[in-house]
């Protein structure tokens, strides 16, 4: 992606189970489950490795609409 595109950017879509556990933090706050350190491990060691990929983390695909609509408008003022 980081070949073909100036801005590449990772969108993380929540679901509605996780809305109760944010706290100062995200999802992951408070969570020690294996899996949930094994996917926050993996998160970021991507995100090191390209440090010119941009995180989105969005809790509704509705707010992902938003995020996006609000880029679109900072895009064309630029």
């Amino acid at each position: 992606m980081l070949r073909h595109y100036a801005n590449s950017v990772l969108l993380v879509e929540s679901n509605r189970k996780f809305e109760s556990k944010i706290v100062n933090g995200g999802p992951f706050q408070g969570e020690l489950t294996r899996h949930c350190r094994e996917i926050r491990a993996l998160l970021c060691s991507l995100l090191r490795s390209t440090p010119k990929l941009k995180l989105i983390w969005s809790l509704s695909p509705a707010n992902s609409a938003e995020y996006f609509a609000e880029l679109k408008r900072v895009t064309v003022r630029s």
